[in-house]
């Protein structure tokens, strides 16, 4: 898992070269509206999300600020499943018209008889295959989470505690533009959790996502 991290963050240096570019498609704002399930060792997530990608006209549209969250539920053996929502802020930064970068802090609370909510840092960067004006962009991304998780010990097996996860994700997409202003968009990733305080690695899994992302220009 480090050394497909490794790989991602490594091809995504070599754009650093080319000039800075504007947001995807020289967009204002886009808007991602989707669906991510999630098939970790111990539990599946399900969720609906809604992002928005706001361009800041300083000076080339190259800065963005970052908003949005999920609300789905999880689901884990021996546990009654649980709903969640998920709420998020950050900037993103176009280094060149194929390489993004962003920092993200979440909030995620879970709807348990107990405290159960988990407050995250995420930083991200993201490598464009194809330039996103094309009919097809893949891409790859790999991502680094700090996690601080407080939650019941009936979920994780140990006395309810505050602990810090260190999660890594690596991941592949593809952008499928239908008109001038809509695409379509499939990912797949793979995290692995770091060792926890007591010993817990509860995000070690896979995630897929459909997503329909739209430029307002």
């Amino acid at each position: 898992m480090r050394m497909l991290f490794v790989w991602v963050l490594g091809v995504a240096l070599l754009g650093g070269v080319q000039p800075a570019r504007a947001l995807d498609r020289d967009a204002r704002i886009i808007d991602t509206l989707g669906v991510e399930v999630s098939l970790y060792d111990d539990a599946e997530v399900m969720a609906a999300t809604l992002w928005s990608e706001i361009a800041v006209n300083a000076p080339r549209r190259n800065w963005a600020i970052l908003a949005g969250g999920s609300f789905g539920e999880r689901s884990q053996d021996d546990v009654e499943d649980v709903t969640a929502w998920q709420a998020g802020v950050g900037l993103k930064y176009y280094l060149t018209w194929d390489m993004s970068f962003s920092l993200v802090g979440s909030y995620q609370q879970f709807d348990t008889g107990d405290d159960f909510d988990i407050l995250a840092g995420t930083a991200a960067v993201q490598y464009r295959l194809v330039p996103a004006d094309r009919p097809v962009s893949p891409f790859v991304r790999g991502q680094v989470t700090v996690a601080d998780v407080d939650a019941p010990a009936v979920y994780f097996g140990a006395e309810r505690e505050s602990f810090t996860e260190v999660i890594m994700t690596a991941g592949f997409g593809c952008d499928f533009m239908m008109n001038e202003e809509l695409a379509f968009v499939f990912e797949g990733a793979f995290s692995e959790s770091e060792d926890a305080s007591h010993g817990v690695d509860y995000a070690d899994g896979w995630t897929a996502g459909f997503a329909m992302k739209y430029y307002w220009e």
